[in-house]
């Protein structure tokens, strides 16, 4: 009988190890979906929006103070959203929601109208080696537009 329980035991723990090694499966910032309001649906080149871009990621550097630092990014033009930030970033951050939460994912932290940028949401994936996301939305540019990021950090 004690064999028994022992087998059934080592068999459980085999099976949980395997399945957080499955959630563990790397990920990058290119896995992230396109939401269809991109405008180019394509991550924009460094000479785009430039200064706005510079400012952006100084900005969720300083918000995230340390804890993180980006290793990766990708950011898009998110185009002639309304003023009003709630709509677009319930959508986004939703859809990104469920998309982290289908990897093992969960939301560690997450702040609105931060000073110079509206909305940032961090998201750690896998279990054994942990990985760090951000969703991030700028404040509104002058043409109505606004940038997203999708960032990968380090945890400090």
């Amino acid at each position: 009988m004690r064999k028994i329980i022992r087998l059934l035991i080592i068999m459980l723990s085999m099976s949980i190890i395997h399945a957080a090694a499955a959630k563990d499966a790397k990920m990058n910032v290119e896995s992230f979906p396109i939401d269809p309001l991109f405008n180019p649906s394509t991550p924009i080149r460094n000479d785009q929006y430039a200064e706005q871009q510079s400012a952006f990621i100084a900005s969720t550097s300083h918000y995230l103070n340390g804890r993180y630092s980006i290793i990766d990014q990708r950011i898009f033009v998110y185009a002639k959203v309304p003023p009003d930030i709630s709509p677009q970033w319930v959508v986004i951050s939703g859809d990104i929601d469920n998309f982290t939460a289908k990897q093992g994912g969960k939301i560690v932290a997450e702040g609105l109208d931060v000073p110079g940028i509206a909305a940032i949401r961090i998201f750690k994936l896998g279990l054994i080696h942990p990985q760090y996301f951000a969703l991030v939305m700028s404040k509104f540019l002058p043409d109505g537009n606004a940038l997203i990021a999708y960032l990968e950090l380090k945890k400090e």
